[in-house]
C-alpha cells in the first residue's frame, strides 16, 4: 500500500484540511475544531526554518480520495551532555475509525519512522506533545 509524504512547508490548504478533519475525528477536543487543527498544521510549515531533511512532514495513506491514515514527524531538539540533537518526533499517528483493522496504523508509523532509517534524524521520539504550552493539534 503506497504511503505519500507531504512536506509541511508546502501543505496546500486542502491537505491541511483533510489532516485536520481526521485528527478532529480521532481526537475530538471541545474547543478545537478541524479548521483550528488545519491552521496549526499550516503554521508548523510556515514557521520551520531548519535543514530540508528535518522539515516537519506528514505521512498519509489515501484511498479513493479519502485520507485514511496519518502520522507526522516533527523536529524536536533535545539537550544532551554531547550538545543539542534534533530528533524526529513521531506524532499524530491515527487512522480513520471506519478503516481500523486493516493495519494502516502500523503501515503509517513504519513509514514515518523511515525518516530515521534514511538518516534524516538520529532517533525518533513518540508522544511528542510539547509540555507547558497549549497546542491546538
Amino acid at each position: 500500500m503506497p504511503v505519500e509524504t507531504w512536506d509541511a512547508r508546502f501543505f496546500t490548504p486542502d491537505q491541511a484540511r483533510v489532516i485536520g478533519e481526521l485528527l478532529a475525528t480521532v481526537w475530538p477536543k471541545p474547543n478545537v475544531t478541524a479548521a483550528d487543527r488545519a491552521e496549526n498544521l499550516l503554521a508548523l510549515g510556515r514557521n520551520y526554518h531548519g535543514p530540508d531533511a528535518q522539515s516537519p512532514r506528514s505521512y498519509v495513506f489515501m484511498e479513493d480520495g479519502m485520507l485514511l491514515a496519518h502520522a507526522a514527524v516533527i523536529p524536536r531538539v533535545i539537550t544532551t551532555s554531547a550538545g543539542a540533537i534534533t530528533m524526529g518526533g513521531l506524532a499524530r499517528v491515527c487512522s480513520d475509525p471506519q478503516a481500523r483493522g486493516r493495519g494502516l496504523g502500523e503501515l503509517i508509523a513504519r513509514a514515518a519512522l523511515g525518516a530515521v532509517d534514511a538518516g534524516d534524524f538520529p532517533w525518533a521520539l513518540f508522544q511528542t506533545s510539547e509540555c507547558g504550552r497549549s497546542t491546538k493539534s
